[in-house]
């Protein structure tokens, strides 16, 4: 007895399909739930045995989508896409095979010299070798998908490729950056030598003018105090030159040499006669200054 096959419209999986959110993740998820079905249909209907070999075929070719779908790491982009047109190599070769067969099947068994049951068997047998509706639909949107997966790869690879021109761009320029740093570092540390030079010169001549305007005030009071002096003794040469004769003593006294009374003495009277000469200056002299005559006692 012949199993009864299943109407194009009784598990038709395509429609569901065609239901999903268009994304190429929930496409495959949907592809896998409507292929979990079929085989669990047919395993039902004409054994486990029937659906053994094609179980996994499906999940192999259910995951290599999915893994398509959710999309790679970036590093493992070339892989992918590698892997992608292989799967895309292989469902083109599988198409293009079961195409030449849809096409030679019908022509090989219906030839010249078969009889007239070869010819009503034919339609049967085309009928069986021809792929359903089912699986022309299942093997365009694998196509479809595939597609859309390589391009996809494609412009991830292109990102790709743009994101690394522009980092090795970004490392030149870093490189250049650096340089330039590097160089107005070193100028920098050239000029603050050159100032803290500079600033070492002003202040070792600022001292230096220092040092050499220190002494000029006490110049000055010197040259101020001197006329004083030399007014002050010419009135003591002028006394001495204007004493009277003294007797032969006298004279030998002045010529033998004064002891140390005689020094004492003559300290005491020049002492006194510079005072009264001194006030009698002031006296002579009220707006002259006291100050300029101290400094010439200090020294006799």
């Amino acid at each position: 007895m012949e199993p009864r096959r299943v109407g194009p419209g009784a598990h038709c999986w395509g429609p569901r399909v065609a239901t999903g959110s268009g994304t190429a993740a929930e496409l495959v998820y949907h592809l896998a739930g409507a292929l979990g079905t079929e085989l669990k249909e047919l395993a039902r209907r004409f054994g486990p045995e029937a659906a053994a070999g094609l179980v996994p075929l499906v999940v192999q070719a259910l995951e290599l989508l999915e893994k398509a779908a959710v999309g790679p790491a970036p590093d493992s982009l070339q892989v992918s896409a590698q892997q992608a047109e292989l799967e895309l190599r292989r469902l083109r070769e599988e198409n293009e095979r079961l195409c030449r067969e849809l096409r030679s099947g019908p022509q090989g068994e219906c030839g010249p010299a078969g009889g007239g049951e070869a010819q009503g068997l034919s339609p049967r047998a085309a009928n069986e070798n021809a792929p359903s509706s089912e699986e022309r639909a299942m093997l365009r949107q694998l196509k479809e998908v595939t597609d859309r997966q390589r391009d996809e790869l494609r412009a991830h690879n292109r990102d790709l490729r743009q994101r690394s021109q522009e980092t090795e761009a970004l490392q030149e320029q870093l490189q250049r950056l650096l340089l330039v740093n590097a160089e107005l570092r070193h100028k920098l540390a050239a000029v603050q030598s050159q100032l803290r030079a500079a600033r070492d010169r002003e202040s070792e001549s600022e001292r230096r003018r220092e040092a050499t305007l220190e002494p000029a005030p006490e110049q000055a009071q010197g040259q101020a105090a001197a006329p004083g002096c030399e007014q002050r003794q010419e009135p003591e040469t002028a006394a001495a030159g204007t004493g009277a004769p003294g007797t032969p003593e006298d004279r030998g006294a002045a010529h033998r040499p004064p002891g140390p009374r005689a020094s004492a003495r003559s300290h005491e009277g020049g002492y006194q006669e510079a005072t009264k000469e001194d006030q009698g200056q002031d006296v002579r002299d009220p707006r002259g200054s006291r100050e300029q005559v101290s400094p010439c006692l200090h020294s006799h």
